[in-house]
């Protein structure tokens, strides 16, 4: 079982009810890329500070919901640079 894709929901246009569950809305960048996030995890991040190692180290055990899933994404891309 793997991981749930990415997206998410709006309002379908002719809903005006709080119970309608509207419309998923994939996101096909991101399904890209958590693959490659969860490999570069994986093999240690290779190619990247001490630092940022540590810093994503910590930001991964992180639960999602305290805002941290787009700064990895940022900082492992600011690392490439």
């Amino acid at each position: 079982m793997g991981r749930r894709p990415a997206g998410y929901v709006k309002a379908r246009p002719e809903s005006h009810s709080f119970h309608d569950l509207g419309i998923f809305v994939e996101l096909p960048l991101v399904n890209k890329i958590c693959p490659r996030v969860k490999a570069r995890r994986e093999a240690g991040y290779p190619g990247v500070t001490a630092i940022t190692t540590r810093l994503l180290e910590h930001w991964y055990e992180l639960p999602v919901s305290q805002g941290v899933l787009l700064g990895r994404f940022a900082l492992e891309d600011l690392d490439k640079k």
